[in-house]
C-alpha cells in the first residue's frame, strides 16, 4: 500500500497547487450532460496518466473526462486487473464559481475490489485516505505544520443535531421525518469526508452522482466500519460494477453512506 501512497501523494501537491493557482483564471465549457469542465480538470486528468503510467505500467484508469467516449469500456476496464479511478474536480461548478468546495478524488481496484482511496481538498489542505483497514486524516497537508492522526469511528445518539446531508432538491420526495438536522452541499466528496471525520452521521447521494462521485470513498468507507447503501433495496455497493450504474455512468438512484449502525436510523426516516 506504502508504494501507492508515495506516488499518489506528490502528484496530489501538484494537482492541488495547480487546481488553486488556475481557480481565479478559468475557462470552461459545458459537457453534454450540462455540467462544466474547466482546462484545469482536464490538466490534472493528463498529469494523472502520465503519474501512473510511469509509475504502474499494467494499470489502466478511468477517468472521467474521456471514459465516455471510450468504447466497450466496460469491457476493456474488467479486463485490467488493477483500474486506477480518478475525479479530477469534484464540485466543478462550485470550483468555476470560486468555492472551496471541490475535491480531488482517486481510487484504486484490484480485480473489482475495492484497495485503496484519497480525497484530497486543496483549499483547507485536508487529505483522508486508507492505508488498509487503517485511515488517517492530513491537516495542514504538504506545509511545515502538517500533521496526520489515525480516524476511529465515533458513535453518537442520533438526534435533531445530527448532521446529514440530503440533496435539497430531491428530499421532499424521500424523506418522510426531518428529525436530523439536514444539509446539501456542492460535491459528494464534501459530504463524505464529514462521513469519515464524524462531523455529519450520514450522506444520501443524489441519483444524478456518476461512478467517479462514490468509488474514492468506497475503500476509505470500509476501513471504517462503513457501508454505500442503494436506499432501493439496502444493498451495499462491494465492487466496481457498471450494471449499478445507467449509461452515462449516473446513478441508478440515491445512495446513503453511513456508518452500519446508523443505517437503520436513517433509513428510517425514508418515505
Amino acid at each position: 500500500m506504502d508504494k501507492y501512497i508515495s506516488v499518489i501523494l506528490p502528484f496530489l501537491k501538484k494537482a492541488g497547487k495547480l487546481a488553486l493557482k488556475n481557480q481565479t483564471l478559468i475557462t470552461g465549457c459545458d459537457k453534454s450532460d450540462g455540467s462544466i469542465v474547466t482546462e484545469t480538470d482536464l490538466k490534472i486528468s493528463k498529469m494523472f496518466k502520465k503519474v501512473i503510467n510511469t509509475n504502474f505500467k499494467n494499470h489502466s484508469i478511468l477517468d472521467e473526462e474521456t471514459a465516455l467516449k471510450t468504447k466497450n469500456l466496460k469491457e476493456k476496464t474488467y479486463k485490467n486487473a488493477y483500474v486506477w479511478i480518478i475525479d479530477p474536480i469534484d464540485g466543478t461548478k462550485a470550483y468555476f464559481h470560486g468555492s472551496s468546495l471541490f475535491a480531488i478524488a482517486i481510487s484504486l481496484f484490484k480485480n473489482r475490489e475495492p484497495v485503496f482511496g484519497i480525497i484530497y481538498l486543496p483549499m483547507t489542505r485536508e487529505i483522508i485516505y486508507n492505508n488498509g483497514k487503517s485511515v488517517y486524516l492530513i491537516t495542514n497537508a504538504f506545509t511545515r505544520i502538517e500533521t496526520k492522526i489515525e480516524l476511529f469511528f465515533q458513535k453518537k445518539v442520533l438526534d435533531k443535531n445530527s448532521l446529514v446531508y440530503f440533496p435539497v432538491k430531491n428530499a421532499k420526495d424521500h424523506i418522510k421525518d426531518y428529525k436530523f438536522t439536514f444539509l446539501d452541499g456542492y460535491s459528494a466528496y464534501i459530504y463524505t469526508f464529514d462521513v469519515f471525520k464524524n462531523v455529519a452521521q450520514g450522506a444520501f447521494l443524489k441519483d444524478n452522482v456518476s461512478m467517479w462521485d462514490v468509488y474514492s470513498s468506497l475503500p476509505i468507507a470500509k476501513a471504517l466500519g462503513m457501508e454505500i447503501y442503494n436506499i432501493e433495496n439496502g444493498k451495499t455497493l462491494e465492487k466496481l460494477d457498471f450494471d449499478l450504474f445507467k449509461n452515462d455512468l449516473k446513478v441508478k438512484n440515491i445512495w446513503l453512506i453511513c456508518h452500519k449502525d446508523y443505517k437503520k436510523e436513517l433509513f428510517s426516516i425514508l418515505k
